[in-house]
């Protein structure tokens, strides 16, 4: 017994060590810490290109998943990349992301918004329960082209639960749905394997399919915030014409995070049926 715990102590002892040299090089200066979290997130790139996805993708026997998480991983990257870049310019008119979210709504007859803060970065969000705006403490108080374009868009939610765009009431509407089939298809499906009851596993299947659904009820959605957005942000002279551009490569960056959900959210769709259809095949 002690010796297996003095074994178990040991094979920790490497990650011990290896955060103590890590900490001490990065407490060096802030170029050493830079160089220690870059060489920290090469490894991790490398563990899961090299060894994690490869062995999804024999787990599942399809290369869907594993795309989705790369997919995932790059629109993540291209956001948060793309965001820095320009929440480093000003625009020139020196409005805030709040003040901006406030002009936008008016300009479309919305006054019964109200804007905060909410911590976190690129937490923005509209909640059409309480009819409230959060800006995410980045953006709130940010007169960069890059805050303008996030706010905006923000505000074309709170235009579209106003104007009771289709889409928009769709996929609010089937939340409570949503949130139960998100809970209940996994267990359900896996019930479903256990006992050998195809209706029950496909049935799980069924639920997560909700959850699909509302993924790809979001694109139309949030690309068309997008599209008030840009309109609004030139209309109401927030931004000039060379600086839309920017606010738009923002937009369309924080997009494709949308649409790499939607097909991770396919992809594990169609590797659930085919589950499913292999137990069932098996006992065929």
């Amino acid at each position: 017994r002690w010796k297996a715990a003095a074994l178990a102590a040991l094979t920790g002892a490497p990650t011990v060590l290896g955060a103590a040299l890590g900490y001490a090089v990065g407490a060096m200066s802030p170029a050493a810490l830079a160089v220690v979290l870059s060489a920290a997130s090469g490894a991790m790139l490398y563990v899961v290109f090299a060894e994690l996805l490869p062995e999804a993708a024999e787990l599942w026997q399809s290369r869907l998943p594993a795309l989705a998480a790369v997919l995932g991983m790059i629109a993540q990257g291209a956001v948060q990349s793309t965001f820095r870049k320009f929440s480093r310019v000003a625009a020139r008119s020196g409005v805030t992301a709040a003040q901006a979210a406030q002009m936008v709504m008016n300009s479309q007859g919305v006054y019964d918004v109200a804007i905060g803060r909410v911590r976190g970065n690129l937490t923005d969000h509209y909640n059409p329960k309480n009819k409230t705006l959060q800006l995410s403490e980045s953006v709130y108080d940010s007169n960069s082209i890059a805050a303008l374009g996030v706010a905006a868009h923000e505000a074309g939610h709170a235009i579209q639960h106003a104007q009771s765009y289709a889409p928009l009431m769709l996929r609010n509407s089937i939340v409570p749905l949503v949130n139960f089939g998100s809970q209940a298809s996994i267990p359900l499906l896996l019930v479903g394997l256990f006992l050998n009851s195809y209706y029950l596993a496909l049935a799980g299947v069924a639920l997560y399919a909700l959850a699909v659904a509302f993924q790809l009820i979001t694109l139309p959605v949030e690309l068309n915030a997008s599209r008030r957005a840009m309109k609004a942000l030139t209309d109401c002279g927030l931004l000039e014409t060379d600086e839309a551009p920017k606010a738009r490569k923002v937009l369309s960056a924080a997009a494709s995070t949308y649409l790499a959900a939607a097909f991770a959210a396919v992809a594990q769709l169609l590797r659930l049926l085919t589950i499913v259809g292999r137990g069932r095949n098996n006992r065929d």
